[in-house]
Parts: structure tokens; sequence; C-alpha cells
């Protein structure tokens, strides 16, 4: 038992942070925070590599999350960058 109780202690200690699925309008996206090395936490969001054409490129690709502006769905950079494919219920 207590063998568990290290092996979750390990974990904790290098957890760097989390990520949620979230829906936008053209594709799915992950959203969260991670911690830098200097303790501060960062936003981020990641999206799948649209543009991946071998198997030496990323299959996604993580961006620092910028505040939204009001009455916005889908963040900005999921339009920038990212090449979206219509419905997206295929992602992630």
């Amino acid at each position: 038992m207590s063998n568990e109780n290290e092996t979750n202690n390990d974990w904790k200690d290098r957890e760097m942070g989390a990520l949620w699925k979230k829906q936008g309008r053209n594709q799915t996206y992950l959203s969260g925070t991670v911690k830098a090395e200097d303790g501060s936490t960062r936003r981020v969001i990641v999206f799948e590599n649209k543009n991946k054409k071998a198997e030496n490129q990323p299959d996604f690709v993580i961006y620092e999350s910028k505040p939204q502006e009001q009455g916005a769905t889908a963040p900005a950079a999921a339009t920038a960058g990212v090449a979206s494919s219509g419905g997206g219920d295929d992602l992630l």
C-alpha cells in the first residue's frame, strides 16, 4: 500500500499542468495550464497539426493562450497557423 502512495506522490511531483478538451467552431482542441521552470503558470492551447506531411512532424502544436475577446467562441489561433478541416469530429 505504501508503494502505491509513493508512486502517486512521484506522479504528483512530476505534474506540469492539466488540459481540457474543448469543442471550437471547426475543431476540437485542448486548453489548460502548464507550469514554467520558474514556477509561474502559463495558459496554453493545443491544436492538431493539420499541415503534417511526414512522420517526423508533430501531431499537435502548443501555443501560449491569449485572452479571448468577449463574444468569441473559438480561440484566434484556431484560424491562424492551423488549417481547419470541416466538422472536426474525428479530431483527438
